[in-house]
């Protein structure tokens, strides 16, 4: 399941494609700015017979101080770096945030089924209570008291279905997927 989220989350695709960006960035910080050359003539001149004709060539090229271009180069490397280390770090957290959605999941199925058994355990609880109600042998207590206790594990099976839904949903985001799509029933054992 954690490969599976790896591939399929963009998370990690776009930080590789930041980290691959970051790398490019150190030649272009460490290289000299591009000269400039400039041309300019004086028109007025050109053709005249009293005045030889006007023009001037520029070159210009800008130098840092020494060491800048090294530091600027440092800076790339070390956001680089940086960029390669939040790869691992967005990749250890989805992995952590799949397991813990599977072990919710899982969690939230093994209660539903305990708590499946004891509704089984209680209804026969309160049928035989209600037989022995009938026949004198206990008082009406029994009866109700069951029935409250069938009221609180009705609610708490609501809480797990609701859990349950929520561990689906967190999954199936993870996955990209649509949040109400069906994941197979959790194994027995982890």
């Amino acid at each position: 399941l954690v490969a599976d989220v790896l591939r399929a989350n963009p998370a990690v695709e776009a930080m590789e494609s930041a980290w691959r960006a970051a790398a490019m960035r150190y030649p272009q910080v460490t290289a000299l700015d591009d000269p400039m050359v400039g041309v300019a003539l004086g028109p007025g001149t050109w053709g005249s017979s009293t005045v030889k004709p006007a023009y001037m060539l520029m070159a210009s090229q800008q130098f840092p101080w020494p060491g800048k271009l090294q530091l600027r180069g440092d800076v790339a490397n070390a956001e680089s770096n940086a960029a390669a280390r939040s790869i691992e770090d967005i990749r250890l957290q989805l992995a952590e945030m799949t397991r813990l959605s599977c072990y919710d999941y899982y969690q939230a199925h093994r209660q539903r089924e305990l708590n499946a058994l004891n509704i089984r355990e209680l209804t026969d609880f309160r049928t035989t209570a209600e037989a022995k109600l009938r026949a004198s042998l206990v008082t009406q207590q029994d009866v109700l008291q069951a029935d409250v206790e069938l009221a609180l594990l009705e609610r708490r099976r609501l809480e797990l279905d609701r859990q349950v839904q929520v561990a689906v949903a967190r999954i199936n985001t993870l996955l990209h997927r649509d949040a109400r799509h069906p994941l197979p029933t959790p194994p027995v054992r982890f």
